[in-house]
């Protein structure tokens, strides 16, 4: 039914826009031949009278001037309005296919939302069932116990961050406030990388940072959410060779971080749309990780909250390279 609906308006515009040329080009065309009626009748009725005597002095026969500018005149107006009413409705079409298209987005992207986060909350939920289930129906030896704990731990873990997300996304979205203090950047990310390569074996995160302490004034809460969503993101796109790379440098009054990664990249159409909330780039490769469309979009705004900004760059040969600049 939209599909026609769209087709039928679409059809009315067109309709709408032939039918107006139209009757502009044959209002053009009467206001000509009414022109050229009248200065024939004029020139007839001056020469009958002897006022003027071939066409030369016609031409320059001021009653015959003052038809011709009136008529200019009409003539520019009819072309004047004709293209700003046009222009007008061109202008008004895209405003409204553009508003359109920015709705139809949002609804996808809140349906895509809504599909990916029952799948985040009934996979977890699944996995810890099945791990506790087997445990009390099988007298299992202690490693099995343990992997199976460890398991259940590890999907409670995921759980617990994505509610801490979807919290954190309708906190900055609605009220969010920095709470600042003094924050050793170089202390928290330290911190957050050993946190993080805990909860996943086997993967190394290389820091480099400078000697000396590096403190800035933040939302240690807001920064350490944002910091863990982009080491996140850096683990998630990287499906083979996972390699992470954190730097931490200081210049001009200005703290850099960047997190570079060699996983799958992401587009230079999609560099913009991927701090915008629910979305995320729509290929096979991206569909495979898990995930909201909420991490990025938190970042950017906690970021934006502590008067700084974020950037996304290609790495070299490979991966993303996203860099948060805060004032010192």
């Amino acid at each position: 039914m939209k599909i026609n609906l769209r087709v039928l308006s679409n059809i009315v515009i067109i309709y709408m826009l032939c039918a107006f040329a139209w009757w502009s080009a044959l209002l053009y065309l009467k206001n000509k031949d009414a022109y050229q009626a009248k200065a024939e009748y004029m020139k007839l009725v001056l020469i009958a009278q002897g006022t003027v005597k071939d066409e030369a002095g016609f031409a320059t026969f001021p009653d015959f001037m003052a038809l011709k500018k009136k008529y200019e005149r009409q003539e520019w107006m009819i072309l004047g309005e004709a293209s700003l009413f046009i222009f007008s409705l061109i202008f008004g079409i895209w405003l409204i296919n553009r508003g359109h298209k920015v709705e139809v987005t949002a609804e996808q992207q809140t349906k895509n939302f809504l599909l990916s986060i029952t799948h985040e909350l009934k996979s977890p939920l699944a996995s810890i069932r099945l791990s506790l289930e087997t445990m009390l129906k099988r007298d299992l030896p202690k490693d099995s116990r343990d992997m199976l704990s460890r398991n259940a731990i590890k999907e409670t873990d995921r759980l617990t961050d994505l509610v801490k997300d979807l919290l954190l996304a309708a906190k900055v979205e609605a009220f969010y406030q920095p709470f600042l203090e003094d924050i050793d950047i170089q202390e928290l990310m330290s911190d957050i990388i050993h946190d993080f390569e805990d909860r996943n074996r086997g993967i190394l995160v290389d820091f480099e940072s400078p000697d000396q302490a590096i403190v800035i004034k933040g939302d240690k809460q807001g920064l350490s959410s944002a910091f863990e969503n982009l080491l996140g993101n850096a683990h998630k796109y990287s499906f083979e060779d996972v390699k992470i790379n954190v730097m931490l440098a200081e210049k001009d009054s200005k703290v850099f971080l960047s997190f570079a990664d060699q996983g799958i990249g992401v587009p230079d159409g999609e560099k913009k749309k991927i701090f915008e909330k629910f979305y995320r780039v729509g290929n096979e490769d991206t569909r495979k990780a898990k995930g909201t469309g909420l991490g990025l979009y938190i970042v950017n705004e906690i970021v934006k909250a502590h008067q700084g900004k974020i950037i996304v760059s290609s790495n070299i040969p490979k991966g993303s390279v996203f860099k948060v600049i805060l004032p010192k």
